[in-house]
């Protein structure tokens, strides 16, 4: 719950529209989150499509609750969770609406990356249609 309302506040910024989930794509732990961590909540558009968006979602954390702890030593921050969601923006009727277009100086290698599985997303959709 937390990551999908971090991944829209990002798609809801991006798109200046409200936006819904429509899929979640993967979800990586890496490590584990205890009682007492602080954690704090990264998103950002990652790729966009002429009606989607895929967003990463990441939860960090910091032991014990305190950067630093008690002791005074210093914590790093670690990556704990990693998923990736896809949004679309609607408009005031509730109709899926086409979406802002990532700026080129704004992608990342996580671009060609998105790319690949929008693609792979489409023909699966694709496949699914025309065996009902």
């Amino acid at each position: 719950k937390l990551m999908d309302s971090g991944a829209a506040i990002a798609a809801i910024a991006h798109s200046r529209h409200e936006c819904v989930t429509v899929l979640l794509d993967k979800v990586c732990f890496h490590t584990p989150i205890r009682v007492g961590d602080l954690c704090t909540v990264r998103a950002g558009v990652t790729y966009t499509s002429n009606r989607s968006m895929e967003v990463v979602c990441q939860v960090w954390k910091s032991p014990s609750g305190i950067v630093g702890g008690l002791t005074g030593n210093v914590t790093e921050p670690l990556c704990a969770v990693e998923a990736r969601f896809v949004f679309v923006a609607l408009d005031t009727s509730g109709k899926v609406i086409p979406v802002p277009q990532l700026p080129f100086d704004e992608r990342t290698n996580r671009w060609d990356i998105a790319a690949t599985k929008h693609e792979e997303r489409v023909a699966e959709r694709s496949r699914s249609d025309r065996q009902q």
